[in-house]
């Protein structure tokens, strides 16, 4: 099957020169901001982290697990330094669990937590973020918890206490785009083709 996605999503159809792999699965609903396979949020598997977000279902190396849009009313986009001042006012949960969508914009809700606010860090982690696409860095199973590395999301040069033993700092914009568009030539290469989802209506 073929998608174009040159109008709605143009970053999808630049890796897939305008073919993508459709698997006949629904995206969750909108309140889930695009996210493309079934999950649920429940106590993390990772130590002292809480809730984390898990898949309901098999999502194969080199999906896109997750598609950031803005047409949604708690979903709101601003500048780093901006956010940094909604973070002085307003750091608790689910403000703080923001993100980089790329370069200075930062991406978070400012109302009602949604599922992937949950998504915790991991060194290691099953999904990489560029410009607003999470993709599976591996096969991710039925009951794999969904992990993201927060250094590429998290604010310029702020540390965050992950555990007692380990603190991680945010990247630059530029640092974070460095690395995340040479992961995801990496990932390119291992795959044959960029796996897509059916999206809702």
């Amino acid at each position: 099957m073929q998608i174009s996605f040159s109008t709605i999503y143009p970053v999808a159809y630049l890796l897939t020169n305008g073919h993508c792999v459709v698997n006949l699965v629904s995206c969750n609903e909108k309140e889930s901001f695009m996210l493309c396979i079934k999950t649920e949020v429940k106590e993390s598997s990772i130590p002292n982290a809480g809730k984390g977000l898990f898949s309901l279902q098999f999502a194969p190396k080199g999906s896109i697990v997750y598609i950031q849009t803005t047409d949604f009313t708690n979903d709101k986009v601003v500048l780093e330094e901006q956010y940094r001042e909604v973070l002085i006012t307003a750091d608790e949960f689910p403000v703080n669990a923001g993100m980089r969508w790329g370069g200075d914009y930062y991406v978070y809700s400012s109302k009602n937590a949604i599922n992937i606010d949950y998504i915790n860090h991991a060194s290691n982690p099953n999904l990489l973020s560029c410009l607003g696409f999470f993709f599976a860095l591996r096969d991710i199973h039925y009951g794999d918890e969904l992990t993201i590395d927060y250094r590429y999301i998290g604010v310029t040069g702020q540390e965050e206490l992950i555990t007692s033993q380990e603190n991680i700092i945010g990247l630059s914009a530029k640092e974070a785009l460095l690395k995340t568009a040479q992961n995801l030539i990496d990932l390119l290469n291992e795959v044959e083709e960029i796996h897509c989802f059916h999206l809702p209506s």
